[in-house]
């Protein structure tokens, strides 16, 4: 899921951008901006997060806003 963007169902895993930009397409995977280490990057004023599991399992709208 993370590097390809399937899910074990075998379908498209969809994505979500700045909290309302959805892809469907499976183009944009996990590690597409959270980089194959996980540890998020921060490119001009966009800043993306790592992955872990604070993050992982906490509630999405906790971290909205993130500068």
């Amino acid at each position: 899921m993370y590097r390809n963007g399937v899910l074990p169902s075998g379908e498209l895993m969809q994505s979500v951008v700045k909290g309302d930009i959805v892809d469907e397409s499976g183009n944009l995977t996990c590690m597409s901006c959270h980089l194959r280490s996980g540890f998020g990057t921060t490119e001009g004023r966009v800043r993306t997060p790592p992955i872990d599991g604070k993050r992982l399992y906490s509630p999405l709208s906790k971290f909205k806003g993130i500068p």
